[in-house]
């Protein structure tokens, strides 16, 4: 079962990393957790005063909500300058984009038309959501965002959504220390811990051989 988090986890993680960036920000007005709205604060290194939309998702896709059911009709974050979208990736990690509200309501919009246009397909009358999916498929327009909106994303939560043990866990001498390399390299290359695989050949004599700290990587962006 996927992992979940609770809208405040989401929220938190990405007040933290948009203050490590230099932004910032506070509470404009209230409603439920999964759409407050921000503003960066007026001494923040940037964008200082401007408007954010937070959006959480348990989900690796970003959603919103349009004024009606037609493919151009407004969409909610327009009221702000930015849109925050928070969700969790395949691997169970938090991902944080910061993305300008017009470039992601345009988005939005051509993807909802393509999606409403598509042969054979019906939209409901009363269908209002709209959602852009950060997963690959060169088929639909409305997916493949990981990629279309990587300049905005955000560093790395400082807390992973999970953390995948080692084969050579604490309870193996070493272990430890191998753990520790993995976060290390993790961090070092940008991708998530559970990408970073060690191997330390036992048989070897001491001194002969050294883990190798690169070749095990794999990026799961």
């Amino acid at each position: 079962m996927a992992k979940r988090f609770e809208t405040t986890v989401l929220r938190d993680t990405a007040k933290n990393l948009l203050a490590a960036a230099g932004m910032p920000i506070e509470l404009v007005t209230g409603g439920h957790g999964a759409n407050q709205r921000y503003r960066i604060k007026l001494d923040a290194a940037h964008n200082a005063g401007k408007l954010v939309r937070l959006r959480t998702n348990n989900v690796w896709a970003v959603m919103d909500y349009a004024s009606g059911s037609k493919w151009d009709d407004a969409i909610a974050s327009e009221d702000a300058d930015f849109v925050c979208a928070v969700c969790v990736n395949p691997q169970g990690e938090i991902e944080v984009y910061f993305v300008p509200a017009a470039r992601m309501s345009a988005d939005m919009k051509a993807g909802f038309k393509a999606f409403s246009e598509r042969k054979g397909h019906r939209t409901k009358g009363n269908d209002k959501i709209r959602v852009l999916y950060f997963s690959e498929d060169s088929t639909r327009p409305w997916f493949g965002y990981c990629e279309k909106y990587a300049a905005f994303k955000l560093g790395r939560p400082s807390t992973p959504a999970r953390i995948t043990p080692s084969p050579m866990g604490p309870s193996r001498p070493g272990g430890d220390v191998i753990e520790r390399a993995r976060r290390m390299v993790a961090d070092a290359f940008g991708v998530p811990i559970s990408g970073v695989r060690i191997s330390v050949d036992f048989t070897m004599p001491a001194g002969l051989n050294a883990p190798d700290f690169t070749s095990g990587i794999s990026n799961a962006h």
